[in-house]
């Protein structure tokens, strides 16, 4: 799945899952306004320069963001410190690229995959 298809993807399953997840907390007497107008501030635009970014941005390099989002997430979700998560997040991104290039080399790959160079190479001549 393209990388833009796979932002799509996840904007149409989350919309319908966060009205139903308001209106739950609504019925149930749950709903914090503070909470909820904090996340829409943040969320709404968000959502549109995220989903404006993927779909000009290599998609190896949306899949990799991606990754990275997910993993924050999943360290919170755990209970892992702020601290620690972001101790964790700066050590994976320094280290990730030169790790990967040495694993791909090591199993008789180019370090740098000619279509995402080509696809950085059209990024940077359309911009």
């Amino acid at each position: 799945m393209r990388a833009n298809e796979l932002v799509g993807t996840a904007l149409v399953q989350a919309v319908p899952l966060a009205v139903s997840a308001a209106i739950g907390h609504l019925i149930f007497g749950d709903l914090q306004f503070g909470v909820t107008g904090a996340l829409l501030l943040g969320s709404i635009p968000g959502t549109f320069i995220g989903a404006q970014l993927s779909s000009r941005l290599p998609g190896a390099l949306v899949r990799r963001a991606l990754a990275f989002v997910l993993l924050a997430s999943a360290l919170k979700l755990f209970g892992v410190d702020t601290v620690v998560t972001g101790v964790v997040l700066v050590v994976i991104a320094v280290l990730a690229g030169p790790i990967w290039m040495l694993l791909r080399r090591r199993h008789g790959f180019p370090a740098w995959p000619r279509n995402e160079r080509q696809e950085a190479e059209t990024f940077s001549v359309t911009q």
